[in-house]
């Protein structure tokens, strides 16, 4: 997978679809594209207490919080609060995988392997070979 999609969307389209806000200056940089690959600055849609509003962003594979494992911490408890309101099973396994080898990498090998233990007893029990495989190998590696 390369990570590329197709944009064609008129920011008069994307203002009604969305109800996003205007704001001067916001649409100058948008045009069709049909082949976005990472690294190009393309629109996104994002909250704030004004309202919804679109804004140019950088396209890539890895936020750039990515390193910060603070931040990344943050961002998987939260995901995983929402994950476990909404009940979804395999984004709960998910953020658990994650916040697991992000232990392990700041050395927290006991919250680490905890995390583990609950991403492969999940991926198990959902019969998801692929992620178990994976939360098992990272598992191994706190051995």
């Amino acid at each position: 997978m390369c990570g590329r999609y197709t944009s064609t969307a008129a920011f008069d389209e994307l203002a009604l679809r969305f109800g996003i806000t205007v704001e001067s200056g916001t649409n100058e940089g948008l045009t069709a594209s049909y082949n976005v690959a990472p690294s190009q600055t393309v629109p996104i849609i994002t909250a704030s207490p004004r309202g919804r509003r679109l804004i140019m962003a950088k396209w890539g594979f890895h936020p750039a919080w990515v390193n910060e494992a603070d931040t990344a911490e943050a961002h998987y408890r939260q995901a995983l609060s929402l994950a476990e309101e909404l009940r979804l099973r395999s984004l709960i396994a998910h953020c658990h995988l994650g916040l697991g080898v992000l232990y392990r990498r700041a050395g927290t090998r006991q919250q680490a392997r905890e995390h583990l233990t609950i991403a492969t007893t999940m991926y198990r029990e959902m019969e998801m070979p692929f992620w178990l495989e994976k939360a098992k190998a990272d598992a191994e590696e706190l051995a």
